[in-house]
């Protein structure tokens, strides 16, 4: 009798272990289909590797999941390549795990995209880094969140640019704190620029320092809003200045207060112009005093006059003196009238006569005392003509000595 045509019991009392491989093969998808676990279990694994891709595709999940890692591990490329997405699905994390390198490397794409999370998870850091890259862009986001940090940290570059942007987005923060420096750098701007918020506050001080300035464009505004104080600390000055106008006029005070002096002074004279008003208001007086004259000069008006009396006073003679005469005249009386002696006289002539009517009238009468005699013969009439009494009585001989006809007729 042939063995295609044993059925009933006397088939499942049928020991395969006995067939010849002609035998075995001769079987139908239909009789693969009712053999029984014990049976399946008795295959030898020279006879399993000899099964048709028909014969393996028929196998159903309980027979699949009979199979013992001996067998498994003997089936051919050919045959794994055979398994349907439903079986890939049904394999155990044991199964999994016996998988060689080359089994792994052959499985299908929608099959591996079938993978539950436990089977991704139950993948040896070896296998892994076996899988092909279009296999690793099939990984469903389920599974690629499931993937342990020694999982993440054993992806090539390779396979880390494969990944989508969606698979990204689908990384826990402790996953994205476990990404190493080498992988980060291999990310795509697009794929960089599409992590969440919550993902940008997790990477670590050595990850970040590590970006690419091409990463640092690519990073969006809601993105850099999101780094932390400490974060913001880290970068390096390339990376600073890499930053787009748009995206550092986005910082919170607390970001920007958070910037070292070194990073701050480094800063294009662009960025300075593109800081917002709370931002220039946030700048300890440290900070302040740190900015080049270059940077002073580059600031606007309304920058300018939203500096606290605090910081105005903190500035330094060379910073004051790189004003230029209109944000100087721009000063509100409150931030004049809270200059240091030493700022005063070390204004330019030119600025001297930059100041407004209302400026002058500000000053306080020990700001007028120190004045110097140049200073005052600089000072327009009408802004003389404005003093009060107080400021008056303040000037000292020489000062008055040294004021033009003019002058003195505007004081009377």
């Amino acid at each position: 009798m042939a063995i295609s045509s044993v059925g009933g019991s006397s088939f499942t009392a049928l020991s395969l272990s006995s067939l010849t491989t002609n035998q075995l093969e001769a079987l139908s998808t239909a009789q693969i289909a009712k053999l029984t676990t014990a049976q399946v279990a008795s295959i030898t694994t020279d006879q399993i590797s000899k099964l048709t891709s028909r014969q393996i595709a028929a196998l159903g999940s309980a027979q699949l999941r009979a199979l013992s890692s001996d067998q498994l591990t003997n089936l051919t490329t050919d045959q794994v390549v055979a398994l349907t997405t439903a079986q890939a699905a049904w394999l155990t994390t044991a199964q999994v795990e016996a998988l060689t390198t080359d089994q792994i490397t052959s499985i299908e794409t929608r099959d591996v995209q079938a993978l539950t999370s436990a089977q991704v998870r139950a993948l040896s850091s070896d296998q892994l880094t076996n899988l092909r890259t279009d296999q690793i862009a099939a990984i469903n986001t389920a599974s690629i969140s499931a993937l342990a940090t020694d999982q993440i940290t054993a992806l090539s570059t390779d396979q880390v640019v494969a990944l989508s942007s969606l698979q990204f987005i689908s990384l826990k923060a402790t996953q994205i704190s476990a990404i190493t420096t080498d992988q980060l750098v291999a990310m795509e701007t697009r794929d960089l620029a599409a992590l969440t918020s919550a993902q940008i506050g997790k990477l670590t001080s050595d990850q970040l320092t590590n970006l690419t300035t091409d990463q640092v464009v690519a990073l969006t505004t809601s993105q850099a809003m999101a780094l932390t104080s400490g974060q913001v600390a880290v970068l390096t000055t390339d990376q600073l200045v890499a930053m787009q106008t748009q995206d550092l006029a986005a910082l919170t005070s607390a970001q920007v207060r958070a910037l070292t002096t070194d990073q701050l002074t480094n800063l294009t004279t662009d960025q300075v112009r593109s800081l917002g008003s709370a931002q220039l208001a946030a700048l300890t007086s440290d900070q302040l005093t740190n900015l080049t004259t270059d940077q002073v000069v580059a600031l606007t008006t309304s920058q300018v006059t939203a500096f606290t009396t605090g910081q105005v006073q903190a500035l330094t003679t060379d910073q004051l003196v790189a004003m230029e005469t209109r944000d100087l005249a721009a000063l509100t009386s409150a931030q004049i009238g809270k200059l240091t002696s030493d700022q005063l006289t070390n204004l330019t002539t030119d600025q001297v006569v930059a100041l407004t009517t209302s400026q002058a009238m500000a000053l306080t009468s020990g700001q007028v005392a120190v004045l110097t005699t140049d200073q005052l013969v600089a000072m327009e009439t009408q802004d003389l003509r404005a003093f009060t009494s107080a400021q008056v009585y303040a000037l000292t001989s020489d000062q008055i000595q040294a004021l033009t006809t003019d002058q003195l007729n505007a004081l009377s």
